[in-house]
């Protein structure tokens, strides 16, 4: 293309690499919290409170990027569900004639151009 979006089909779609880092956070916070169980049951964690809070902050850290990473996917969700609502609402308004067919092409191409801005 150059440059210039038409309609939604031309949004490129980001393959991201959350999903391997989801699982790798996943799995970082199993090994965690295994060794905080085992940890907790021998009183290792008892005897070095220093590792402990260590331990501790590391598993609440890997449990907030692990809400941020699925909160974010569902912000996109919602973006892009009302980005074209939007441009729905529209193209209804130009078929039913609320809108003149320049201004609808007009909002189309800002509301394309704020989401394109958006996407990098």
């Amino acid at each position: 293309h150059d440059g210039e979006w038409k309609n939604f089909d031309d949004v490129p779609v980001k393959m991201e690499k959350e999903n391997n880092i989801a699982k790798g956070i996943v799995f970082s916070i199993g090994i965690l919290i295994v060794i905080l169980i085992i940890g907790g049951k021998m009183d290792l964690l008892k005897s070095h409170p220093r590792a402990s809070v260590m331990f501790s902050l590391i598993l609440g850290t890997l449990i907030l990027w692990g809400i941020h990473s699925i909160v974010s996917d569902l912000l996109t969700v919602f973006v892009i569900a009302t980005f074209s609502w939007a441009v729905y609402l529209i193209e209804y308004g130009v078929h039913n004639g609320m809108i003149e067919n320049k201004s609808g092409d007009k909002l189309e191409s800002t509301l394309l151009k704020t989401l394109k801005e958006m996407a990098k």
